[in-house]
């Protein structure tokens, strides 16, 4: 048994337990998987709330220049047109 609880168990050595061992090694096994993706979910939420917060960002600085640029380019069409 690794540190982290992980045991390695050949094809031939499951079959030959009995079932109520064989349900206990599954029922570990899904259980330090869930708990291993869980942390990755939470790992990536993080990520994404953090990618919502920057598009709100880039989202306002772009209409900002948009509005800046359509501003200057009606000010300067008006100023350079004869």
């Amino acid at each position: 048994m690794s540190e982290n609880g992980e045991v390695t168990i050949d094809k031939e050595t499951f079959q030959n337990m009995a079932p109520d061992d064989q349900n206990w090694i599954l029922f570990k096994t899904i259980q330090s998987q869930k708990a291993f993706c869980q942390k990755h979910i939470a790992s990536v939420d993080g990520k994404i709330n953090k990618l919502k917060a920057r598009k709100k960002i880039d989202t306002g600085v772009a209409s900002a220049l948009g509005l800046l640029g359509g501003f200057l380019s009606g000010l300067l069409g008006k100023s350079i047109s004869p």
